[in-house]
């Protein structure tokens, strides 16, 4: 960043602050310093690790220069601006404070190259275009959150890889950046400026108050350097840089780019901040319309260009043979098993022969005899003599006779046939005697009915 005081000789206007860090040295107990970055007018960058979370920070260290009472209050300025912001294309900042009486604040280490830097070598429109589109998106945000840049430059965007191996835009040093409605009091005094004159709009080489636009105006001279690789108003001196910025036009850009990229350069490069476009969203939109654009998302590859007519005339081949479609894959589901039922009706089986085979026999039930047993066992039998018929008596000398007899009614006594002898006969089951009746005059010899 470039320090101007008007009437003030060349020598005495930029100034370099002398190195007063060494490597190795502890920042506020927490960061080491490990390499320097840069050096600017009033201050210093250095690399640095964060000890507790091993992390690679940047860290900008103020020194007075020329305005040594409102060098610190400029610096926390600074670190306010950015504490504002939130956005992937702005530095992040992480940490303010004193060391040793010296101001300083810690950002993101941004691991990439100056925009300055990526511009010497010749650029694809394409990727120009996707790089102005970040910054401008950067530049969205800040003007949403009321920060004016003030100080854009390519020496203040730094490109890095994303993930995705994608150009990622980082805008940093906010160092005169102003919040719009902020009371400036007398940070910037009358008759000195602070800024770049090779990229600063006309109002700000005037000292006006600077709003967005201002940022517009920036953005359109990196533009042109970008796609010229040369600044818009060629000088040999920061004084004559911001001379034909006030009193010049813009020339027209001399490389081949569509009509509508020459309307968005010009109309950035305008005197009158009025006649500039309006907001960074409608500088995206204009960009938005033009053929080759492309908002922060390759375009895809180009086709390849198409071999010559010879190599597109087919060959005549034999005719294919005509293959059948294929048929069709069906999938049964699996048969339903019987093994289980199978084993069941096996163990079923089993299980029945061994109960015939193996159980125990219950003993059968008794037989009644039959005739013929019953007469084999009246012949064997012994019978008494035969006593003297008697006559028929009373019903009363009956009852008498069978109750001397020990017959009873209920025994079946008062329904045998008179003239019968009661014998036992043994038929050979359990040893049990039955009790026969056959006539008294009875003999074993004679043939029976029964046989």
């Amino acid at each position: 960043m470039w320090y101007i005081a008007v009437n003030r000789s060349a020598e005495s206007s930029v100034r370099r602050m002398d190195g007063q860090f060494k490597l190795g040295d502890l920042i506020a107990q927490k960061y080491r310093l490990e390499r320097p970055l840069g050096e600017g007018a009033y201050g210093a960058v250095w690399k640095a690790n964060y000890q507790k979370l091993r992390r690679s920070v940047a860290i900008k260290f103020l020194k007075s220069s020329v305005l040594e009472a409102d060098a610190d209050r400029r610096f926390e300025r600074e670190a306010k601006a950015l504490g504002r912001l939130d956005h992937r294309n702005c530095v992040v900042l992480y940490d303010y404070g004193h060391h040793e009486d010296q101001a300083f604040l810690v950002t993101e280490f941004v691991d990439g190259e100056t925009l300055h830097t990526w511009a010497q070598r010749e650029q694809d429109l394409v990727e120009i275009l996707d790089v102005i589109y970040q910054l401008l998106d950067a530049l969205v945000h800040a003007h949403q959150m009321s920060v004016i840049h003030r100080d854009l430059k390519p020496g203040n965007v730094l490109l890095t890889r994303d993930l995705d191996d994608a150009l990622c835009v980082k805008v940093l040093d906010f160092g005169i950046s102003s919040v719009v409605g902020e009371k400036r009091g007398d940070i910037t005094k009358t008759g000195e400026l602070f800024g770049t004159p090779g990229y600063m709009s006309p109002e700000q080489l005037t000292g006006e108050n600077v709003g967005a636009r201002s940022d517009l105006y920036s953005l359109g001279v990196i533009l042109f350097y970008l796609i010229e690789r040369k600044a818009p108003f060629v000088a040999k001196t920061q004084i004559e840089a911001a001379l034909k910025h006030l009193t010049h036009e813009a020339p027209a850009l001399e490389r081949e780019v569509p009509d509508g990229l020459r309307v968005i350069v010009a109309r950035l490069l305008e005197k009158d901040p009025d006649a500039r476009f309006p907001s960074a969203r409608a500088v995206q939109a204009a960009l938005r319309d033009l053929p080759i654009a492309r908002q922060s998302a390759p375009l895809p590859p180009a086709p390849l260009p198409l071999p010559p007519a010879a190599f597109l005339t087919p060959r005549p081949t034999e005719p294919e043979p005509i293959r059948q479609p294929p048929r069709p894959i069906v999938v049964e589901d699996p048969p339903t098993t019987t093994v289980g039922w199978t084993i069941a009706a096996v163990v079923l089986v089993l299980a029945t022969f061994a109960y015939f085979v193996f159980a125990p026999a219950e003993p059968d039930a008794p037989v009644p005899p039959s005739p013929t047993r019953i007469a084999a066992a009246l012949r064997t039998a012994e019978v008494p003599p035969p006593t003297a018929a008697v006559a028929p008596a009373s019903d009363a000398g009956r009852a008498d006779a069978n109750a001397s007899r020990g017959l009873s009614a209920g025994c079946g006594g008062a329904n045998r046939p008179t003239g019968l002898q009661t014998i036992s006969v043994v038929t050979g089951l359990d040893e049990d005697n039955i009790q026969v009746y056959v006539p008294s005059t009875y003999d074993p010899n004679t043939p029976h009915p029964f046989v």
